[in-house]
């Protein structure tokens, strides 16, 4: 996402509890659940422990079990990678957004094969915007800016390509959205990404409500759920980005259904696949006091790089209007592992490159261990004890990476 004039970033306004919409046809046995507001359970308290020292300590190996993209050993370059996943026998999906590919590798790191490209053909896309496997050999692929979703065989044959299809009231566009993950065996689930704000008339603060959507794999819209996905925006007329600290809602597909966070609240809702709030937890760790200066050295590297003078310092006032809060959220990322647990990684500074700091939370809510992860891996899919990771290094190089987590004697079982 891309700050500056003439591009626009949006936000959803924080809802207490899930807007839930049935569309289509039921299948058997059920029956439409009406549209409205499913009321989320009362929350129970999550303390999360604010020193490393309360908690077990789970460590990354010194080096990964292999690293992807190096373009050794015959296999590729990644320019832009979008997404990678593990499949049931291992090997694992790499998908790079910028060039439309697709890049097999067994379950030791081998390059396999390429799928996709750049078109508009049976197996081409514009954009892909997220792979995600349907089980044994086949995996499902969408294309935002298509509107299409396609599946392949692991061999390279397309055996489906269907177009979703949306109201005609509906009133964004899926390019901004990606496919998050794949919940009952086959129904996807796509979550904004990237999406088109609103013009102001005077420089504020706004946020605007994304759904996100669960299609058939066929491309019928199944589900709408408003109020699970979002971000806070600070524009006016000429240009808009997002609020630095500001609130954000997190939307994570689990293999039970969709795992969501009101970052600002400290609020971790769970969602069963059909959209029904099913568990609440409220953190309630203190949230750590914003130093005077933060908001000045934000600003500071904001403008470093403008060489007029009279422009940046048209910028920097422009900057000093976007409000910053008074506390760190409770938390700036959340993640789900396969195993029941959930990661919540604490919040941290703006431009901060410090390590990461994340907390692991059991199937029962209780905080069981800690790990810091290196500023430059970005977690892509947890598994059970393995990790599969975004390494962008100092000049922006992109590589994926796999880790067997250390997690302690004891741990993890």
């Amino acid at each position: 996402m891309v700050e500056g004039s003439g591009r626009r970033l949006c936000a959803v306004a924080f809802c207490a509890s899930v807007a839930f919409t049935a569309c289509g046809e039921t299948g058997p046995g059920e029956e439409d659940s009406p549209g409205g507001a499913e009321e989320a359970p009362a929350a129970a308290e999550l303390s999360l422990p604010t020193a490393a020292t309360d908690l077990p300590f789970w460590t990354l190996p010194s080096t990964p079990r292999f690293e992807l993209g190096t373009g050794e050993d015959g296999g590729p370059v990644y320019h832009r990678v979008g997404q990678a996943r593990m499949l049931e026998d291992g090997s694992i999906i790499v998908a790079d957004r910028a060039d439309a590919l697709l890049f097999l590798y067994d379950s030791t790191g081998r390059f396999v094969r390429t799928l996709g490209g750049m078109g508009y053909g049976p197996g081409e896309f514009r954009m892909i915007s997220g792979v995600a496997p349907l089980g044994g050999d086949t995996i499902l692929v969408f294309d935002g800016t298509g509107r299409r979703l396609t599946t392949f065989t692991l061999d390279g044959d397309v055996t489906g390509t269907h177009t979703v299809e949306l109201p005609a009231d509906f009133e964004h566009s899926l390019s901004g959205y990606e496919l998050a993950g794949i919940l009952e065996g086959d129904r996807a689930v796509l979550v904004p990404d990237a999406v088109p704000g609103q013009s102001r008339t005077q420089a504020d603060t706004f946020r605007i409500d994304i759904p996100v959507l669960v299609v058939s794999r066929e491309g019928e819209l199944l589900h709408r759920l408003d109020g699970l996905w979002g971000m806070e925006a600070f524009g006016d007329e000429l240009t808009t980005m997002i609020a630095p600290l500001g609130w954000r809602r997190i939307a994570r597909v689990t293999e039970e259904g969709i795992l969501s966070a009101d970052v600002e609240a400290g609020v971790i809702e769970r969602y069963d696949a059909r959209g029904t709030p099913v568990q609440a937890l409220q953190l309630s760790h203190d949230r750590e006091p914003l130093p005077p200066h933060v908001q000045d050295d934000w600003t500071e590297s904001r403008t470093r790089g403008i060489s007029d003078r009279s422009q940046r310092a048209e910028f920097q006032r422009w900057l000093a209007q976007v409000p910053f809060p008074e506390h760190l959220p409770y938390l700036s990322d959340l993640h789900a592992d396969g195993d029941g647990r959930f990661w919540v990684r604490t919040a941290t500074l703006p431009n901060e490159a410090s390590e990461s700091r994340w907390i692991i939370v059991d199937a029962e809510a209780v905080p069981t261990a800690a790990i810091e992860l290196p500023p430059a891996l970005r977690i892509l899919e947890l598994r059970g004890p393995h990790l599969l990771g975004l390494w962008t290094d100092s000049v922006g190089v992109q590589t994926v990476r796999s880790y067997d987590l250390n997690r302690g004697e004891g741990l993890g079982t």
